[in-house]
């Protein structure tokens, strides 16, 4: 069965010249019944102690691919124990659920192709916010919150091509350059 991987993680600038990192990836079919999932990958090995201009390649799994499914991912920057433990996971999981099944099932009762493009990106673009939310429920005080890198992305993939996405922090240092494959 084939995979999403990371290919390469390159580090443009670190947010604490020793980022510990973690990759949140949402995977949702267009399909009914509609089945999601939310995962991390790291911290840990290959995901620890990232410098600037550090560049590492590694094929990482990070979701099954399916040719009509929905991804999106976020990097996170560990800071004193990740804040997304296994209680906060059930609660973006069910966050991200609940955004995608309502908008595939909008979408179907409004006679729209769930696998459409159009219809793809605005079902993506419910589960950034879905994100956003359960990022805003789970990375905070009183702990020393961890510090998102950048916003959410969707993730379009395909087997025989390379995507990259770009992660930077606001008003922070942490940019961070991802290439992503199919295997």
């Amino acid at each position: 069965m084939a995979a999403v991987l990371v290919d390469e993680m390159r580090c443009v600038d670190s947010s604490d010249s020793a980022d510990d990192i973690y990759l949140m990836t949402f995977r949702g079919n267009t399909t009914a019944p509609f089945a999601s999932n939310v995962g991390v990958q790291g911290p840990g090995n290959f995901w620890d102690d990232f410098d600037a201009a550090e560049v590492r390649k590694q094929d990482i799994p990070i979701a099954q691919f399916r040719s009509d499914a929905v991804y999106v991912v976020m990097l996170v920057d560990q800071d004193s124990g990740r804040d997304i433990d296994a209680e906060a996971l059930g609660l973006w999981k069910t966050m991200t659920d609940v955004a995608w099944k309502a908008m595939m099932v909008s979408q179907t009762v409004a006679g729209l192709g769930t696998g459409q493009e159009p219809q793809r990106a605005a079902a993506a673009a419910g589960v950034v916010n879905a994100f956003l939310g359960a990022a805003s429920a789970t990375i905070r005080a009183p702990k020393d919150p961890d510090d998102r890198i950048g916003l959410p992305r969707r993730l379009v993939v395909a087997p025989g091509k390379t995507t990259l996405l770009e992660f930077k922090e606001s008003g922070g240092d942490g940019h961070y350059k991802v290439t992503f494959k199919v295997q």
